[in-house]
């Protein structure tokens, strides 16, 4: 994350879900200012309204070898179903050849963009790779093996709607 492409979007879509954290893959050079991630609204296909923020840093990441980071905001985001929304990450002032953050990437597709001011978009040859999670759901599984099947009950602390699986 440093010059034309300091910062990075992804646009994604998910089912109707409460968003708790987005997980990414994330690699420290040298001793770069701090790394925002950003769950933003959409506005013609590019990063609009910020929902939710959360800013790391060296001291956070100590470790130079890439790490499967979950990015966890205050509170959680309800996403509506088939709507449009954008991850964007970008790095602080000290971002150059020696000292930025990498952020994993997919380059067999083409869905994220980058910018180096925040403002104008241009389309990437990669796709940044995220998992947004839904927030945890506070419950209890009871696993059983049947005569031909193995079980698995849930029972929520809510009491609503448990969950049932056959294997």
């Amino acid at each position: 994350l440093y010059g034309d492409s300091k910062y990075i979007t992804v646009a994604v879509t998910t089912g109707a879900i409460t968003a708790d954290a987005c997980w990414v893959w994330i690699r420290r050079r040298g001793n770069p200012s701090d790394l925002t991630l950003e769950l933003c609204s959409n506005s013609a296909g590019n990063p609009s309204t910020v929902l939710k923020t959360v800013t790391v840093s060296t001291s956070t990441i100590t470790d130079v070898l890439s790490v499967f980071y979950k990015f966890d905001w205050t509170g959680t985001q309800a996403l509506s179903a088939a709507t449009t929304y954008h991850i964007k990450m970008y790095g602080g002032s000290i971002s150059d050849e020696n000292s930025h953050w990498d952020i994993g990437v997919d380059t067999g597709t083409s869905l994220s963009n980058t910018s180096s001011d925040g403002s104008s978009w241009t389309a990437a040859t990669f796709s940044t790779q995220i998992r947004i999670v839904d927030a945890d759901i506070a419950r209890r599984w009871m696993v059983y093996n049947g005569l031909t099947n193995f079980h698995a009950v849930s029972k929520r602390d809510s009491g609503n709607s448990d969950f049932y699986l056959i294997n």
